[in-house]
């Protein structure tokens, strides 16, 4: 049996938009997780660790710390911030992880495209 694809972890502060990423997940057939800000995330990850091949956030408060943490304990571990700032309003997090930019809005296909790209090729094993 193939071993089951890494969940993603969704954090957006907007429960909107959260909504939608979630969708567009069940959409693309990829499994995850949401929370509304970044130390939220921190517990849904930290009760998970293995199971997460990606971080999707904007820059929700705790997304610094959740980044922290998360590359402290996988340093391999991608990060996609999805935001609907300007490259210089998050250059802070940009210049500290390896992260990838989408900017907001995202069409589902982006999204989807997206996840699936970076669990295959950049996701820890």
């Amino acid at each position: 049996m193939a071993e089951e694809a890494k969940k993603v972890l969704l954090v957006d502060d907007d429960p909107m938009v959260l909504e939608i990423f979630r969708e567009y997940c069940t959409l693309g057939c990829i499994r995850c997780e949401t929370a509304r800000n970044g130390y939220r995330a921190l517990e849904v990850f930290e009760n998970d660790l293995e199971e997460f091949g990606v971080i999707v956030t904007d820059t929700s408060p705790g997304v610094i710390e959740l980044a922290r943490r998360a590359s402290k304990k996988f340093p391999l571990l991608p990060i996609i911030i999805a935001t609907g700032y300007q490259k210089e309003d998050v250059s802070e997090i940009i210049q500290e992880f390896r992260v990838r930019l989408l900017y907001k809005p995202i069409d589902r296909v982006t999204f989807i495209n997206a996840i699936k790209d970076t669990l295959t090729h950049f996701a820890p094993s």
